[in-house]
């Protein structure tokens, strides 16, 4: 038995991901996400929105991720400023910036929900200075 599969166009994010905070709970056991991290959430769907067409995929996916992110002061040199870094030791975990992206995904309607993603693949990567911040999504679907 062969798979086939339909290799969807690549989606540019002209936004970085920031990573997936915690929930934050009240005392009175309601949870919420901070400020920032929903309005996070409706820019990036916005834009996702802008740049899919057609349907929520329903389908098996394969999804590959290079989040392109700024170079923190402290990284940059005077020789390698325009060198990409792997991104690594920081506070931002790829797996939560994975997280961020699926929900933004989710809520934009490209996809029905995170549970029909089988593959991941995904790199993170420091910006050199004069580079544009940017989060590349390439998406297969098995039909």
């Amino acid at each position: 038995m062969s798979l086939s599969f339909i290799q969807h166009p690549e989606i540019l994010l002209d936004l970085e991901v920031p990573p997936a905070p915690r929930p934050r709970v009240l005392r009175s056991g309601i949870s919420y996400y901070p400020k920032t991290y929903r309005e996070f959430k409706s820019v990036g769907a916005a834009l996702l929105r802008k740049g899919w067409e057609g349907d929520p995929l329903t389908g098996a996916i394969r999804i590959e991720i290079v989040f392109l992110i700024k170079k923190p002061k402290s990284k940059v040199r005077k020789g390698t400023r325009n060198d990409r870094l792997p991104c690594y030791k920081t506070r931002g975990d790829i797996d939560n910036r994975i997280k961020s992206l699926f929900d933004i995904l989710q809520d934009a309607g490209v996809i029905q929900n995170d549970s029909q993603i089988y593959s991941i693949q995904a790199d993170c990567w420091f910006a050199g200075v004069d580079e544009e911040i940017v989060t590349s999504i390439y998406i297969s679907e098995i039909l």
